[in-house]
């Protein structure tokens, strides 16, 4: 069975060129596990939330829609201090948008709904769960209605805005949560 989202994660290319793990693993053995590991988890979260930011805002320039509406279907995955799951991430939602969630209006024998249009189309309740849907009818009168989405365009660049600020603002980010949590180990310890 096939998801209903997709994944992005930190890590395809660091730095240097190599995998974020691989970059990771380099300064494993230079500090202690209390202040690597929150450490790495941290610039990870932070480097994954800037990437959202970004992606989002591409992405609804690109489908027309307000930031809101991509940022509803859309998800950071957090980096974790555990060994297996020192990743993070961006998670979206493959389906498209619901004409109800902009606010849609008829014209011109069609529904519109932002800057999206369907000839013939109309917004019903749907047996299955009852709620507003954009439907169209296909055809002729009495013929077969099919539901209507706006698809999300941009979820390509998701994976390059990633890799871009897993390269740029990841090392920045990392190497300043080490500095200060190696501080914060030597004058507690003290």
């Amino acid at each position: 069975m096939a998801r209903g989202y997709m994944e992005f994660r930190v890590g395809s290319r660091g730095p240097d060129g190599r995998p974020v793990a691989v970059w990771l693993r380099d300064y494993e053995a230079k500090f202690p596990r209390k202040v690597f590991r929150p450490a790495a988890a941290d610039a990870l979260t932070r480097t994954a939330k800037k990437a959202y930011t970004r992606s989002v805002r591409y992405a609804a320039a690109q489908t027309q829609v307000p930031q809101k509406i991509i940022r509803d279907k859309s998800w950071v995955i957090p980096a974790r201090t555990r060994p297996g799951r020192l990743y993070s991430g961006l998670g979206i939602m493959k389906r498209g948008i619901n004409p109800v969630r902009l606010n849609y209006r008829y014209v011109r024998k069609g529904l519109r709904a932002g800057k999206h249009y369907w000839e013939r189309g109309f917004v019903n309740r749907v047996r299955t769960n009852s709620t507003l849907q954009g439907l169209q009818r296909v055809g002729m009168e009495r013929y077969p209605i099919v539901l209507v989405r706006i698809p999300i365009k941009g979820l390509e660049r998701f994976d390059t805005i990633l890799g871009r600020y897993a390269r740029t603002f990841l090392p920045a980010r990392f190497a300043q949560q080490l500095k200060y949590r190696s501080e914060k180990l030597t004058k507690g310890g003290a």
